[in-house]
């Protein structure tokens, strides 16, 4: 039997072993029972994955950190122990935590960290957004810009000085704040200045997360998720599917979606007793991906290589497979059978064909992202005749793990997961 059939064998068997397993969520190992799970991150290309877990509650606060998939953890520097939901941003070898006391560094996957705040006259630090070199921090009094990883930040808060940043993410060259009471902002020159795009009605523009897909926005709020494909000009409601709750101080239908991400073309939705739910169509239709989870309070996602970490105001966190779940799901609205994308050798080691067909003459786009929805490399843009075509993604230097392979052609998007062992 040669190398590849061997591969081959071993992989169906362990996956006919585990496959009552990977349909599902597990839970993992737990930080703190007594403590919600406000933040999670897993930092990419680590394995086993290094994952770190911002918990609160009114007797103790703490940041956790682990090193074995999520099994087991420890506390990492008492310094970042602050009352508030923690947020992470990695950038290079460096990660970012903040908290009500500032921004925190660490150079060594969190064994050792140090205070990196000057330059911030406001410590509430919420969130933040990796632009090249450029870090962003969303604070109760706007946005604040450092380009030497921390040692010093500058206010960029022409127009927001007074807003209270619930939300950053930078999208090609333009950066977006989601904030509370004022809607969404958007700038294109890296903060310098800001526009404001008042969204939705005036009882909506509470913004406590925003996601983005390509150019697609998504801005999470407490009447659903609201979708932009021209810059935050325009904004469509797209909750079709998601279930929502009821407001016990005014009587009226709230969907409270805690956290709303992206993972590479898809989106995922958490509600406070509903559970999980994943869109993979821009948020046309939702579908329910609870299987396993036994708490459904589920406030928080972290994305490894090949898994989503979700974790509960509980205190539980729980892991499944990220393509396992984007399979429950069917994208009912679009077009069949006008083309196909297939991977020859899947997986592989060095370089792999990737082939398909197309219908009609159409502008296409053929490129590899990595689950973070970052792409790793263009194989192709121009225009293609109908019929089979194939491109080679040659992948030396390039970290092992799964990708997605993306076509875009004619306003569709068709995706191929492929898998870079080494």
């Amino acid at each position: 039997m040669n190398r590849n059939c061997l591969f081959f064998a071993v992989f169906g068997i362990i996956f006919c072993l585990t496959s009552s397993v990977m349909g599902q969520w597990v839970r993992m190992g737990s930080p703190d029972d007594s403590s919600a799970i406000n933040s999670l991150f897993a930092i990419p290309n680590t394995s086993p994955t290094i994952l770190f877990a911002g918990t609160s509650n009114p007797f103790t606060t703490a940041i956790f950190r682990s090193t074995d998939n999520g099994t087991s953890w420890k506390t990492v520097d008492s310094s970042l122990i602050a009352p508030f939901a923690t947020c992470f941003v990695f950038m290079g070898t460096r990660l970012f935590a903040g908290n009500a006391y500032g921004v925190f560094l660490t150079a060594d996957t969190g064994r050792s960290w140090s205070e990196v705040n000057t330059g911030l006259t406001d410590l509430t630090v919420g969130a933040f957004a990796a632009s090249g070199t450029n870090l962003f921090a969303g604070t109760c009094k706007g946005v604040y810009l450092t380009t030497n990883n921390g040692v010093i930040w500058n206010a960029t808060n022409s127009g927001i000085s007074d807003v209270c940043v619930h939300s950053l993410i930078a999208n090609g060259s333009n950066l977006y704040v989601g904030s509370y009471g004022s809607g969404v902002f958007l700038s294109t020159d890296d903060g310098t200045s800001w526009g404001h795009g008042v969204l939705f009605p005036a009882y909506s523009t509470d913004v406590t997360t925003l996601a983005a897909i390509g150019v697609n926005v998504f801005a999470n709020t407490h009447d659903g998720v609201f979708l932009s494909m021209d810059s935050g000009v325009s904004w469509t409601n797209k909750s079709t599917g998601l279930p929502y709750s009821i407001d016990i101080h005014t009587s009226l239908k709230n969907y409270a979606i805690m956290n709303l991400v992206s993972f590479g073309t898809a989106l995922i939705a958490c509600i406070p007793s509903r559970g999980v739910y994943i869109s993979t169509n821009n948020g046309a239709s939702w579908a329910a991906v609870n299987a396993g989870l036994t708490d459904l309070q589920i406030i928080s996602f972290a994305l490894s290589d090949s898994f989503v970490y979700a974790g509960s105001d509980r205190g539980g966190i729980w892991r499944r497979p990220f393509q396992e779940m984007i399979g429950t799901t069917a994208v009912e609205d679009q077009p069949k059978n006008e083309s196909n994308i297939e991977s020859f050798p899947n997986p592989f080691s060095q370089s792999t064909s990737i082939k398909f067909t197309s219908s009609d003459c159409a502008f296409t786009q053929v490129s590899i992202h990595n689950l973070l929805g970052s792409e790793v490399a263009r194989l192709f843009t121009g225009s293609l005749d109908g019929g089979e075509h194939s491109f080679i993604w040659d992948a030396h230097g390039i970290p092992p793990g799964m990708y997605i392979c993306t076509i875009r052609a004619n306003g569709r998007t068709q995706e191929l997961p492929v898998m870079l062992m080494k």
